[in-house]
């Protein structure tokens, strides 16, 4: 062969660049007021291993979440759903090298003094503050790490890049490389105005993220002015398929006939693409608008 031409892939309706946004520099710290950090705390054996990372808002701001609808979760999915329900958090702190999982109540209680020495060392209500853990399943997670290792991060957080890369790789377990991205664009405001916005983040997760992202962790961050409820019905509408892929991009679990956010089969096979329900049987979002999940949701 002596020449060739480049393929090109066209651009899908809901790509970034599709709504006007362009990859730029940051990670999780792209969006103004957010810092990051990652270090080697002592979760893992090895000291090379970056494996505790915190990222904090410069103040207690809106918070949207979603989680694994595994029954059996871990303790810091328990504490952190709990916390994000109220709609604004400051900081999560995550670590690598153990997931605090089938760990009962001495685990909740682990997860829960985490999250309170890091509101201590950054003077917020410990109830702004989440927690998320990431390895080895069934072994009682020490506290010792976050006892010397929350005042080291806090001192290393940055808004800069390099600082987000450091969160990215400090929750790696078994990735092949570090997951994280950030987009800027405009976004149109009530009075017709734009303002410029940015998003960004970072995840892990290989292989093994079913049922339903059951173990893998991402964090974003945007500096978009959102209302609670515009940014959960945001990330919710994003969570399906596109959280449900692992190391190649390529592993979806959407499947047809699954409505996109419980993945519940529909009986009646009447799943039509844009309506997203909740777990639960919570309700369905079509269009921005809430109504009761189908009877053949279950």
């Amino acid at each position: 062969m002596t020449s060739y031409k480049s393929l090109v892939i066209p651009t899908q309706d809901d790509a970034p660049q599709s709504f006007g946004f362009a990859p730029c520099e940051g990670g999780v710290c792209a969006a103004a007021g957010m810092r990051a950090a990652g270090i080697s705390a002592g979760f893992r054996k090895n000291p090379e291993r970056k494996d505790m990372a915190l990222v904090v808002a410069d103040k207690t701001c809106v918070c949207a979440a979603t989680f694994t609808q595994n029954r059996f979760c871990a303790a810091p999915v328990q504490v952190s759903r709990a916390r994000a329900a109220s709609g604004h958090a400051r900081a999560v702190v995550l670590n690598s090298g153990n997931a605090n999982a089938a760990t009962g109540e001495p685990g909740l209680r682990c997860a829960e003094k985490a999250c309170a020495l890091v509101a201590h060392e950054l003077g917020c209500d410990e109830k702004d503050v989440l927690v998320a853990s990431t390895g080895v399943i069934g072994v009682q997670l020490p506290f010792e790490p976050y006892v010397t290792g929350v005042p080291a991060i806090v001192d290393a957080l940055a808004p800069t890049p390099e600082a987000a890369h450091d969160a990215a790789c400090a929750v790696m377990t078994t990735d092949t490389h570090p997951k994280e991205v950030a987009f800027a664009g405009s976004a149109p405001q009530t009075g017709g105005n734009t303002v410029t916005v940015h998003v960004g983040g970072f995840a892990k997760g290989s292989g093994m993220i079913q049922p339903n992202m059951a173990t893998m962790l991402c964090a974003l961050s945007t500096d978009a002015p959102l209302t609670p409820e515009a940014a959960r019905a945001a990330l919710l509408s994003a969570c399906a398929p596109d959280l449900q892929q692992g190391d190649s991009g390529l592993r979806h679990f959407h499947k047809r006939h699954l409505h996109p956010l419980c993945h519940r089969r529909c009986r009646r096979r009447r799943y039509r693409r844009g309506v997203s329900c909740l777990p639960g049987g919570g309700g369905c979002h079509q269009g921005g608008v809430h109504q009761p999940c189908p009877p053949d949701c279950r």
